[in-house]
């Protein structure tokens, strides 16, 4: 089932570009399709709307918005699994990842082509060898274009793409090792440089608890593209943002907690916000808090306070009829769409 938004009244022309149908909402916005953190909206077949690429269990679908027919348009076999193998020698961070339900393959958009990863385990099950994990490179119509394969027991745990003056760029979140930006138009998927999860160069790392749970793609407020990297660590976890094109630091924000996983990041949406389109970072938390992080700076401008019960789900700048940049978030129950307010309060847009 697709997470993506479908909820009447102020989302509903939020969605518009998906197709899906709701009510009309008291304040509009520009289309938009908000989807799930292992979701993708995007035009892959050149139809002129938004498709949702997503995974369902063993294969790749791309489906249509509800007003197009809401079916599967094309899906294609890739051998993918939300479940994570069961071994006594699991991946590094595995059973971190297992028991907070993060699945083990990813889904990611690079152009026109789909890139996912696939968890494989030995198929020697008295093998003392871990398994491996494997990002593979499709065109849509199923057609293998390349892959790459992680060694020393790191498993694949996130991925995100974007084209750069024409040159197409993999970020892969692992769990261990930290994060890999690839060359996703060259054979092989090779590295345009490797970045760590966590940069507190004073702190021992513990190599099993520096879990990248998401990356995002974005733009800084100069122009520059940038990665924006969510990590959990061994002492709380690690918001990272990183110029794209050389790897340099712009900032991190490292949260230390005395048990990490009660309240993580789940997912991340980057984009224009407030009257002035400042290019902002929100991060999505385990405990259904949110935290807007200036994307040039890391500064915390807003924050929505913790709703233990109601996660997010889905989230995404969206522009409004009036050009206020805005932010809409689906919920476990409800959504909204939500807009700066005074102090660190976000308003909600009715």
């Amino acid at each position: 089932m697709s997470h993506a938004l479908r909820t009447p009244g102020v989302l509903a022309n939020v969605v518009a570009r998906c197709g899906f149908r709701v009510r009309p909402a008291t304040t509009s916005t520009t289309p938009a399709c908000v989807v799930g953190p292992n979701e993708v909206a995007a035009d892959v077949l050149g139809l002129g709307f938004a498709q949702v690429v997503r995974l369902g269990g063993s294969r790749v679908e791309i489906v249509a918005p509800e007003s197009h027919g809401g079916g599967v348009l094309r899906s294609f076999e890739a051998g993918t699994g939300a479940t994570w193998p069961g071994r006594d020698l699991p991946f590094h961070g595995q059973d971190v990842l297992r028991a907070v339900g993060h699945e083990a393959s990813r889904v990611a958009v690079v152009g026109r082509r789909i890139a996912v990863s696939v968890v494989r385990s030995s198929a020697d099950p008295t093998s003392d060898q871990r398994g491996s994990s494997t990002v593979e490179l499709y065109e849509t119509d199923g057609t293998f274009v390349t892959n790459r394969t992680f060694a020393d027991s790191a498993a694949v745990t996130a991925l995100d793409g974007v084209v750069i003056d024409g040159v197409a760029y993999l970020a892969i979140g692992l769990s261990a090792s930290g994060v890999r930006v690839a060359r996703a138009d060259e054979p092989g998927l090779p590295d345009h440089h490797s970045l760590p999860a966590d940069w507190r160069r004073h702190v021992a790392r513990r190599k099993d608890r520096e879990i990248v749970v998401a990356v995002r793609f974005g733009t800084a407020d100069d122009g520059r593209p940038v990665l924006v990297c969510a990590a959990i660590t061994f002492d709380g976890t690690a918001i990272v943002v990183t110029d794209v094109q050389d790897g340099r630091l712009l900032w991190s924000d490292n949260l230390l907690a005395g048990e990490p996983l009660r309240d993580r990041p789940t997912s991340i949406a980057v984009g224009p916000f407030g009257r002035t389109g400042v290019p902002t970072v929100s991060v999505a938390w385990s405990s259904g808090r949110l935290t807007l992080h200036d994307a040039s700076r890391g500064t915390r401008p807003y924050q929505v306070a913790p709703q233990p019960e109601n996660a997010v789900t889905a989230q995404s700048f969206v522009t409004g009829a009036d050009g206020r940049r805005l932010l809409a978030v689906r919920r476990q129950i409800g959504a909204k769409v939500l807009a700066a307010g005074v102090g660190s309060e976000l308003a909600v847009v009715r």
